[in-house]
């Protein structure tokens, strides 16, 4: 190949290859748009009927905090055939409630992630927790990941499908808040190993691993 040729080759590469990675980034950023639009979108549909997504797992039940009473049911919601578990209850300061997430494998359920919810149903953040919280069996980084990724159940288990949708959307739009989450939480448990030589699962002044605040604006409502 001639040099002139060739060097038009590269400069044809490296704009294509910018564009393309310039695409994947809009794209990226308008799935994670529409997510969390459609994730607000739920909330002002129920704000209209005045209702929240605490409401819709309560089925009209007083909300009891506490932390072993679980909402919609007792165990929560399991989809026996993705494996994974969803339950709201609430225990804990600075927020009303909170759902839990939950991955079942052959060691056992992991969990994956809390979201906080305040008294009119916003989400206010996003956490990992320490093992010893909700008596998980632990996973690796990569697999904590893959997992969250994966995140499906069937909508028909929920009392109100919306409950549902309204987790998957929030979820799906939060992906690269999430995936840092899940590597700040391998970095947290490092750090406490290498500053107290034992592992962490056990120690419970160490509840939350990493964690971020979510912002109304970022729903649209």
């Amino acid at each position: 190949m001639k040099r002139r040729t060739f060097l038009s080759f590269l400069a044809y590469s490296a704009t294509f290859t910018h564009l393309i990675g310039k695409q994947a980034y809009i794209f990226q950023n308008s799935e994670r748009a529409k997510a969390l639009s459609d994730a607000g979108n739920v909330l002002l549909a129920l704000q209209k009927q005045k209702k929240n997504v605490i409401s819709l797992v309560l089925q009209g039940r007083k909300f009891k905090r506490d932390v072993d009473h679980h909402y919609p049911h007792p165990k929560g919601v399991h989809d026996e055939v993705s494996g994974y578990r969803v339950f709201f209850h609430g225990h804990r300061n600075g927020e009303y409630g909170h759902f839990h997430t939950f991955k079942y494998h052959p060691k056992g359920y992991t969990h994956l992630l809390m979201i906080s919810l305040n008294k009119s149903g916003m989400p206010i953040m996003i956490s990992t927790l320490n093992q010893w919280v909700t008596d998980d069996v632990h996973m690796d980084e990569q697999e904590m990941i893959e997992a969250y990724s994966n995140f499906s159940m069937d909508p028909g288990l929920f009392p109100d499908k919306r409950s549902y949708y309204f987790l998957s959307y929030l979820l799906k739009g939060y992906k690269t808040e999430i995936i840092t989450l899940m590597k700040e939480r391998t970095l947290a448990l490092r750090s406490y190993f290498d500053i107290n030589g034992k592992n962490p699962d056990t120690d419970e002044n160490l509840e939350i691993l990493s964690s971020f605040h979510i912002h109304p604006s970022d729903l649209g409502v």
